[in-house]
């Protein structure tokens, strides 16, 4: 595996928040947000810019974004949240060289909420983070660490890193970064901060 296909699944993930909530798909993030675990519980307190999406909001969200999807009779129909993810990381990932399978390497332990986070870290320097929810935590261990491995051809590339907690994985260019996120969330998050 190429370095930098954890940093690729970052971005892919990052260009379909960016669809979805630019395209108005779907229309407020109060009426989106369902119940249960939610990506903020790993974005730290000091967090400068945080966006999330949840691809199974409510019932209530399903239904007013379908009345919205009706507007446009040319869109493609689809039949879940899930058909809408898969499709568009699918697309996103077969344009990577084969470096990722997002069939065998993601599909199996993405869940439906993904965020991307911007905090500060002890030096004050804005860093990055993905917070993406495992929906199983073997294949997301398997997953991640093959896509974080350093390139085989020795070029010093960088790898990537993650960190498993709670259901979402937190991953980032280095491990240094990622074990500060995960710190600084423990100690307060911007759930809390509300």
């Amino acid at each position: 595996p190429a370095a930098g296909c954890l940093k690729m699944l970052l971005i892919s993930v990052a260009v379909v928040v960016a669809i979805v909530l630019g395209g108005g798909a779907f229309t407020a993030m109060k009426l989106l947000a369902s119940s249960g675990s939610q990506p903020d519980k790993w974005a730290p307190a000091n967090s400068i810019a945080f966006v999330k999406l949840d691809l199974d909001p409510s019932a209530a969200a399903k239904v007013a974004a379908w009345e919205f999807e009706k507007k446009f009779p040319a869109a493609p129909k689809l039949a879940n949240a899930d058909e809408l993810k898969d499709g568009l990381l699918s697309s996103l990932f077969s344009d990577s060289g084969g470096a990722v399978n997002y069939a065998a390497d993601v599909q199996p332990w993405l869940g439906d909420r993904v965020a991307a986070d911007v905090f500060l870290d002890s030096a004050g320097r804005p860093q990055t983070v993905g917070i993406l929810q495992v929906k199983d935590a073997a294949k997301a261990q398997a997953g991640l660490t093959r896509l974080s491995a350093p390139s085989p051809d020795g070029d010093g590339s960088a790898a990537s890193a993650f960190s498993l907690q709670s259901g979402y994985a937190i991953v980032g260019e280095s491990q240094a970064v990622v074990d500060e996120a995960v710190a600084a969330a423990k100690k307060g998050n911007i759930a809390r901060a509300r």
